[in-house]
């Protein structure tokens, strides 16, 4: 999974420094809170977001979902948290030095970087055995780098009625 603040740059340039602090602390509180709590590791931040590993695609689509909800009930109920882009894909990956290196960790970057904000992209061959995730947008996606294209689809987070909105944080 990789997880990225769309825009910002013009937020932090807009809200300054102080404000954005303060911002990145409650969202990398938040969204690492929704990984432990789904059984994921952080891998790594990327400044404005996160690579996280999952042993299974299953609870990584739950979290993705429990992000973007967490991110929605922030928003309703104090006015702003960052829009955030997810990018789900299951793939194997070898450890070195504690960090994760492969081609499917490269698939998996590349398809967080073509999500839009408030969208969880995912390829559809990691959840093709997994329910209960209704997809959308079912897409083939050239991915940089990658020599096939890539089918990828959208998780339905808002109206799946799957998992209920979190408490507010």
């Amino acid at each position: 999974m990789f997880t990225d603040i769309v825009d910002s740059t013009k937020l932090v340039e807009s809200m300054g420094d102080e404000a954005w602090e303060g911002v990145l602390r409650w969202h990398d509180d938040a969204l690492r809170a929704d990984i432990e709590n789904h059984g994921g590791e952080v891998v790594h931040t990327t400044g404005d977001g996160f690579f996280a590993s999952f042993g299974d695609i299953g609870e990584a689509a739950a979290c993705a979902m429990a992000m973007q909800r967490h991110l929605a009930a922030h928003r309703r109920e104090h006015g702003f948290a960052p829009r955030v882009r997810i990018g789900l894909h299951a793939a194997e990956a070898t450890v070195i030095s504690g960090d994760y290196a492969g081609v499917g960790v490269h698939e998996a970057a590349r398809v967080a970087a073509l999500a839009e904000g408030d969208e969880i992209l995912v390829t559809v061959s990691s959840v093709a055995n997994v329910s209960p995730f209704p997809l959308a947008n079912r897409r083939d996606v050239s991915l940089k780098g990658i020599a096939q294209p890539v089918r990828v689809a959208t998780i339905e987070w808002r109206s799946s009625g799957i998992y209920p909105e979190p408490e507010i944080s």
